[in-house]
């Protein structure tokens, strides 16, 4: 006899075969948890569930039963061991899947299923499950880096709990005195931290730099998942983990270097984020810009009268470029054009706006040129709009690999005019915050020694030298040009 079922095989009258269980509400199941037990002669069947509305069931079985459609059958449907509902049912439909096994669709003449419980069983599931995964993610976490983790967020917990109370207890009836009180609180405070955090946080790093990849990424899970709520109270380290612009470093992130403004929600976010602000990493950037203006200073003074062009890629705020105008622009606006390369649209009209402000506060007008411009597209076509007597990039290289960086060199030096500067910064090895910005910010960075500064760009020009901004954290390349191009 043939397994093989067709409709044909169906003794159903014209009314009963156009009748169909109702679908309105109907919800695919996982058949390997849902069961349907169905009482039928003298024996129990257990069908799998595929789908169930409030008025009707989808179940297979791999053998076909001689039900028949005029007869009721007692069923229990059961999901995760769980019984959602015992009823009476009859036989409303009989097909053949694709698969071979046969299609059962019941039509429950009782009470209707609860979809809501249904729904609330599915919840149940996925939050067994979520809870599961995590106990197994975690442990995978080696016990030593979860002792650590554990001794940072009970120091974190009692800080925030101690802070709370202080601020609870400072005067409110004097705004004046009050923030006075807090600023010279939480400066003190921050140089607390300064000696503390690194001290915690290098232990977490020379664990996690034995760990192989897959330990790394759990044991980096681990950490964020059980410190987030403490540490992303924070605006800048908030800003730095979760990226809006949808990388790091944006142009936000550097203005809150920039300002080392005090900020948060309450003090203890304050203390954190003003600790940030004020870390040796934070100082090497602002430094870094320091150090490009001073090469801005320079060149302008050498070429007194001279109209010059300079070229910043991956501009972000373009502080440098903010403070010369300040010092300046009333008196060389006319001499120099700054053209300013960034990928982000936004940070380009972020610096242009307070460029302006400057500029109308003086009375001078800027001479700026925005490019907006994917840095992809700079590294396979190069630049394309006019000859500069400097380019520099602050902070783009510390994201190129090593291929990438020496190609996008190449591209930006053949914009140069000969004899000029192509400055080239780059984290380097000597940075005390390189825990923080990799466990807690998330802010990946490819640090790289004078020795590797000097292999990358070797023969590009007709000079390299490397330099350094005071706290040795921040590496350039001052690459010349040959002059006989």
């Amino acid at each position: 006899m043939s397994d093989t079922i067709s409709k044909s095989d169906i003794n159903l009258s014209p009314a009963r075969q156009s009748k169909y269980i109702v679908r309105q509400d109907r919800l695919p199941t996982d058949p390997e948890i849902t069961e349907v037990k169905v009482q039928y002669k003298d024996n129990e069947l257990s069908f799998r569930c595929i789908n169930i509305s409030a008025f009707g069931v989808g179940a297979i079985h791999s053998e076909r039963f001689d039900m028949n459609q005029t007869d009721f059958y007692p069923i229990k449907v059961i999901y995760d061991d769980f019984v959602l509902i015992e009823t009476t049912v009859r036989l409303a439909r009989l097909d053949e899947t694709a698969g071979g096994q046969t299609l059962y669709g019941f039509e429950i003449l009782g009470e209707p299923v609860s979809m809501d419980a249904l729904k609330g069983l599915e919840m149940a599931m996925d939050f067994r499950n979520k809870i599961n995964d995590k106990v197994s993610e975690i442990s995978n976490v080696p016990s030593e880096f979860i002792h650590e983790v554990l001794e940072i967020k009970d120091f974190l917990t009692y800080m925030h709990s101690e802070l709370k109370k202080i601020e609870s207890e400072l005067p409110t009836s004097e705004p004046t005195e009050r923030s006075e009180i807090e600023a010279a609180f939480i400066q003190s405070f921050a140089r607390y931290l300064s000696h503390v955090v690194p001290e915690q946080t290098e232990k977490l790093q020379n664990l996690w730099d034995n760990y192989n990849e897959a330990t790394k990424l759990v044991a980096t899970n681990y950490f964020r998942t059980s410190l987030k709520e403490l540490l992303f109270s924070a605006p800048f380290s908030a800003r730095a983990y979760f990226k809006p612009r949808g990388y790091a470093g944006d142009y936000e992130m550097m203005n809150q270097l920039y300002r080392q403004d005090i900020a948060g929600p309450d003090l203890f976010a304050r203390c954190l984020h003003y600790y940030f602000v004020k870390a040796p990493s934070a100082q090497a950037v602002r430094n870094r810009a320091t150090y490009m203006l001073g090469k801005i200073k320079k060149l302008i003074a050498a070429n007194p009268g001279k109209k010059l062009r300079i070229l910043s890629v991956a501009s972000g705020p373009a502080w440098e470029i903010q403070s010369w105008y300040k010092e300046f622009g009333n008196e060389l606006s006319d001499q120099v054009e700054f053209c300013l390369l960034d990928q982000d649209e936004h940070s380009l009209k972020h610096a242009q706006k307070q460029i302006n402000i400057i500029a109308r506060s003086q009375n001078f007008r800027p001479n700026v040129n925005l490019y907006s411009k994917d840095i992809r597209i700079l590294i396979n076509e190069g630049l394309k709009f006019g000859e500069f007597d400097m380019i520099y990039s602050a902070g783009l290289f510390d994201y190129l690999s090593a291929p990438v960086a020496r190609i996008t060199g190449k591209r930006l030096i053949k914009s140069l005019k000969p004899g000029c500067d192509l400055i080239i910064g780059n984290f380097n090895f000597n940075n005390p915050n390189l825990p923080v910005m990799n466990l807690v910010f998330d802010w990946q960075l490819i640090y790289r020694s004078d020795e590797e500064m000097m292999n990358i760009f070797k023969g590009i020009g007709s000079n390299i030298e490397i330099e350094r901004e005071d706290l040795n954290i921040n590496l350039f390349a001052v690459i010349k040009k040959d002059g006989t191009d």
